[in-house]
């Protein structure tokens, strides 16, 4: 067995969020290989991988018989949807519109804030909120 040390993602342990891990494999074989890797690096820590997911649907047979489990269609990662039959993450963005005309400080900072989404993929769509934000924090020359 190859000490957890020299694994190829040994140093995911210190980047892991709380409960998602994203991986991607070029081939059957390094995905399976990238599964049981994880498997034995989330072992010490008393962690278990209970849901793993691919697009390939030969590769979640494999790996559903080993694990006794079903593979899933539609799982959920970072706060997105991925769906493996097309291959794509889809995430919502909502905007909620205030009763009032004037967007305050206080609403536009609170809609910046709750857009959670740690790939940042959605992040150029938040852009226009966030020069609003640096904006307020600016303070007029002093003359």
């Amino acid at each position: 067995m190859t000490p957890i040390s020299q694994l190829p993602h040994y140093h995911t342990r210190f980047s892991l969020p709380v409960d998602n891990t994203f991986l991607s494999a070029n081939i059957k074989e390094q995905a399976i290989d990238k599964h049981k890797e994880t498997e034995i690096l989330f072992k010490p820590a008393g962690m278990n991988v209970r849901q793993w997911t691919t697009s390939d649907t030969e590769t979640n047979k494999i790996i559903a018989l080993k694990e006794n489990a079903s593979a899933e269609e539609a799982a959920k990662i970072f706060s997105m949807q991925c769906d493996v039959e097309s291959d794509t993450l889809t995430s919502r963005l909502l905007i909620a519109e205030e009763k009032s005309s004037d967007p305050t400080k206080r609403n536009v900072f609170k809609e910046v804030a709750s857009g959670f989404e740690p790939l940042r993929l959605i992040a150029p769509v938040a852009v226009e909120g966030k020069i609003f934000q640096r904006s307020t924090k600016r303070k007029p020359p002093v003359r």
